[in-house]
């Protein structure tokens, strides 16, 4: 380049330039940092200067204005040795390299496209990282509840007792159970209608609660479990026979159970029939 940029040394400087075509520059603002300034005008010490020498036949005058002051975003700053400030024709130019690499840019020239280069580095934005206080849970009081056993009742027609069935050949009564720690177990009443011997089989009774069934059979440790009156006594027309079917202690909150037991007509012409009573507690 002609000359260095900004380096203006003299009060006056008045150049003599032979005869030739004058040249002209166009400059365009640009935005650097945030601040918008005008390029033309930060670059005129140097662009005079090149005009200068480039241009033979070109006179200009300039006054020197050093005491200009430079205040970047609220902060003095000195000019540096070397570089000079300028007044022609009523403005004020000054050194493009040292506002710009102020503003953090670099300052250059290309002697093929004679052009001043301008170039910077566009800063990442800033990021911010915001850390916040762990969430706070509110605090629930908890209060014991009592829960509430859910209960699934079973298909069928459960009833509450006294549950009664009569058939052609007996009559049999279920007026009460009776469900401790010890046992449970089922009152039985009959009353026969035929002339002819019925017996009930205790062995036959099973219970069945949520789909398990225990047998009569199966049980142990219960007192008095077998009821003899069930193994000697034959049930005729209008006879009436009370006794116990016993088995072992079930849950006490049990609401819906199954009682099953046969009767046998116990003859030359032996039959056996089911009973069956869907109770709810």
């Amino acid at each position: 380049m002609g000359c260095k940029i900004a380096n203006l040394l003299v009060q006056t400087i008045r150049t003599q330039v032979g005869k030739g075509k004058r040249r002209s520059f166009a400059m365009k603002g640009h935005h650097l940092k945030g601040l918008s300034f005008f390029v033309a005008g930060l670059l005129a010490g140097s662009v005079l200067t090149g005009i200068a020498a480039a241009q033979p036949g070109l006179s200009v005058t300039a006054t020197v204005f050093n005491h200009a002051q430079f205040i970047f975003n609220g902060e003095k700053k000195p000019l540096p040795e070397g570089m000079t400030v300028l007044n022609y024709g009523g403005r004020v130019y000054t050194p493009a390299r040292y506002i710009a690499e102020e503003l953090g840019a670099n300052v250059g020239w290309d002697p093929v496209s004679q052009s001043v280069l301008v170039t910077w580095v566009e800063p990442e934005p800033e990021q911010i990282i915001v850390t916040l206080p762990p969430e706070e849970k509110p605090v629930v009081e908890e209060k014991e509840q009592e829960s509430e056993k859910e209960v699934i009742r079973p298909s069928g027609d459960f009833q509450r007792l006294p549950i009664r069935i009569q058939t052609k050949d007996i009559i049999v009564n279920l007026p009460y159970v009776r469900i401790d720690e010890r046992e449970t177990a089922f009152q039985i009443e009959t009353e026969g209608r035929i002339n002819r011997p019925v017996m009930i089989d205790q062995r036959s009774a099973r219970m069945i609660i949520d789909g398990k069934e225990y047998k009569h059979t199966e049980v142990t440790g219960v007192l008095d479990q077998i009821d003899q009156t069930w193994f000697t006594q034959n049930i005729f027309e209008d006879d009436k026979v009370n006794g116990w079917i016993r088995f072992g202690p079930i849950d006490e909150d049990t609401e819906y159970l199954i009682f099953e037991v046969d009767y046998v007509i116990n003859d030359n012409f032996p039959e056996r029939h089911t009973l069956r009573y869907e109770i709810r507690l």
